[in-house]
């Protein structure tokens, strides 16, 4: 009794030690966002200008967001999320900015506990942790106000997770509604969690262990689904997951509905089957190699000019589909390598680029999720490898040390970078080529401190990158009216209502430059 007694404060001192030690790290590393600033970038439409989230979390509010698909999405609860924000803090946007990173203290801490009870393994779920929560590549989602939906899905996608460990351990029905119930919460933050009924099969393979290799080997045979007339265990096992397929099925509806009618899709005549597959491989492999080499991070990735070189996505494709035999052949040896693989492809799926949304090739943000089962694949095979060799247990830890420390030093300068709106999008053009997003968001953050020379050279760059884009023509008009330079804002307006005639803004510039210009002939 005493020995079990001691066995558990030692067992509750470690969990506390490391949950003591991923809210400092998250500190150290985000702390300075207290001071941050909104960006001219979505979080405009999802805060500061948002007439329904100014108004607070109020009867009215809560039934806007629950009854409106805005920006492509239904996600009521991410919008009472930021009305809440605002009722609390107004337009403090340093607060808004630790919310969310409150948001993701709490969802590394839940990732720990979840890889824990399923695994038993401390140090190895701590250290996914860490990384998780301390990796430059989730700096986006997390600095970034606009992307508090991807943080709150987590959120609830985790606390889904946990609903349904405790279902498998102990099957009651309340367990199992209160895990569907979570991950509605999910789906109502961000859509992207459609994937996680097959994540949840996943785990149901490894490390729950209730799917086994040998049972899937008998998928073909009549025997696997019915036996003496009641169904088997893996046959129930899939069953379960209905109700969180039709959940998904019906979210991911709706979304489809919502984007068409905001014009927020991106046709097949405008973007063809083979250029979103060349998108969807080199997004896969590219992600892979920013986790190993976590350089040139930026708030947006262009689509490159041309298309993507024939080699690039050669490679791509057969990386990725050389990685994934080489996965499945590993199911039942080590099957976290497979488990963490699949994880990776199958939750990246609603954004890797078949559905093509926005004008980014790819974004940070979209590995929230994902990034979790290539740590979980890594870090178990390197430490089962250790422990088959006898590695002296400093060395693991060491480097382990290593990782996190490099991962957090990084990440504080990436935070860095997301200091205002100016900052940001500097980061974006010095990384990135051909950006035409970040030069119009840099030129419009300039514009607005009347920085119309610096402002007008990042528009004119806009245009160069891309003549059709009539936003850039008008704003390019705006900055050379401000300077006097009325003839030719004249110009530029014209441009713009031909690309766009029934852009009210355009025209009610170019009215004002030709008076102007009259004046002063």
């Amino acid at each position: 009794m005493i020995d079990a007694d001691i066995n558990r404060r030692s067992a509750w001192t470690r969990h506390l030690l490391v949950a003591a030690g991923l809210l400092v790290a998250v500190g150290a590393v985000y702390a300075q966002v207290h001071d941050f600033e909104f960006i001219n970038y979505d979080d405009d439409r999802y805060v500061y200008e948002n007439v329904a989230v100014t108004g607070g979390l109020t009867p009215g509010g809560v039934k806007w967001a629950l009854t409106r698909s805005h920006l492509g999405f239904w996600m009521p609860v991410t919008w009472m999320s930021h009305m809440l924000d605002y009722q609390v803090f107004g337009l403090n946007a340093g607060a808004h900015h630790l919310t969310s990173v409150t948001v993701h203290a709490f969802n590394a801490l839940l990732l720990y506990l979840l890889l824990w009870r399923l695994t038993s393994a401390v140090g190895r779920s701590a250290l996914v942790a860490a990384l998780f929560a301390l990796h430059p590549i989730a700096v986006d989602p997390v600095a970034w106000v606009a992307e508090r939906k991807e943080l709150l899905c987590v959120f609830f996608g985790l606390c889904a997770l946990h609903a349904y460990v405790h279902y498998v351990a102990r099957p009651r029905a309340g367990w199992y509604l209160l895990s569907l119930a979570l991950f509605a919460l999910g789906l109502m933050s961000k859509p992207m969690l459609v994937t996680l009924p097959l994540l949840i099969l996943l785990l149901d393979c490894w490390p729950l262990d209730r799917i086994r290799p040998d049972q899937v080997a008998g998928w073909h045979r009549p025997r696997w689904w019915r036996v003496d007339g009641k169904w088997t265990a893996p046959a129930w096992i899939v069953a379960e997951k209905i109700p969180f397929l039709a959940l998904a099925a019906g979210l991911a509806l709706l979304t489809v509905i919502a984007y068409g009618s905001s014009d927020g899709l991106v046709t097949l005549a405008e973007r063809g089957v083979l250029f979103r597959v060349a998108n969807a491989l080199t997004s896969y492999a590219t992600y892979l190699v920013t986790l190993a080499w976590p350089a040139k991070l930026a708030i947006t990735y262009p689509f490159p000019r041309g298309g993507w070189p024939n080699w690039q996505v050669m490679a791509s494709g057969f990386s990725v589909t050389v990685l994934t035999f080489w996965a499945l052949g590993k199911l039942r040896v080590r099957p976290q390598i497979t488990i963490g693989w699949f994880w990776y492809l199958v939750s990246l799926l609603p954004v890797i680029g078949l559905v093509q949304q926005g004008v980014q090739a790819r974004a940070d943000h979209y590995m929230y999720l994902p990034q979790i089962g290539i740590y979980v694949a890594v870090v178990w095979t390197v430490a089962d490898l250790a422990a088959q060799r006898r590695v002296p247990s400093a060395l693991p830890f060491l480097v382990s040390m290593a990782l996190i420390v490099a991962a957090a030093v990084v990440s504080f300068v990436q935070v860095g970078t997301w200091r205002n709106r100016t900052t940001v999008f500097t980061q974006a053009i010095a990384v990135t080529d051909d950006n035409v997003a970040a030069h119009l968001q840099l030129g419009t953050a300039q514009a607005q401190q009347k920085m119309y020379q610096e402002a007008e050279k990042n528009f004119a760059r806009a245009v160069e990158l891309n003549p059709g884009y009539g936003l850039a023509q008008s704003n390019l008009g705006f900055a050379m009216y401000h300077q006097g330079r009325f003839r030719e804002a004249v110009a530029c307006f014209r441009k713009a209502l031909q690309i766009d005639p029934g852009d009210a803004v355009s025209r009610q510039g170019l009215e004002r430059a030709l008076d102007r210009a009259g004046a002063v002939r």
